[in-house]
């Protein structure tokens, strides 16, 4: 209504009650309103690949010691943190951790990222601030 009065209004995306207030409001939050945004350009897609996935049933690699973790985000051996290998569990064999990406042959593992270049510490060489000329920072907090 134009005339501000509240009405009992459902939130499409939860079902919980729209907050008065402005009666253009559609969605109780700005969560419901991503998630509708979401399902509208995911058409396609079934609404389990929408939902979240526990961090329980994740497969995680320790980038140092390479030992694979289930739900654990950091080595407990490395004190490091892990890269996501996706979703997986035990082994019902050996009860190893186990990644879905490793059992299909369709699904491969991510690609490894790509290598960091060191930072140099000082500006770049030909910028306006270094006047064309390499520049570089000397540090006076002893270490």
């Amino acid at each position: 209504m134009r005339d501000g009065s509240v009405t009992d209004r459902a939130c499409p995306a939860c079902g919980q009650a729209v907050p008065g207030g402005d009666p253009r409001r559609v969605y109780c939050s700005a969560a419901c309103r991503s998630r509708a945004h979401r399902r509208r350009q995911a058409g396609a897609l079934p609404e389990a690949a929408l939902a979240r996935r526990p961090m329980a049933e994740t497969v995680y690699e320790c980038p140092a010691c390479a030992g694979r973790l289930i739900g654990e985000r950091r080595c407990p051996d490395c004190n490091l943190f892990c890269r996501s290998l996706g979703p997986g569990g035990p082994c019902p064999c050996c009860d190893e951790p186990v990644a879905v990406a490793d059992l299909i042959p369709g699904l491969g593992a991510r690609p490894e990222p790509a290598p960091r270049r060191p930072h140099s510490g000082g500006l770049a060489a030909g910028s306006p601030a270094s006047g064309g000329r390499r520049v570089t920072i000397e540090r006076s907090i002893p270490m």
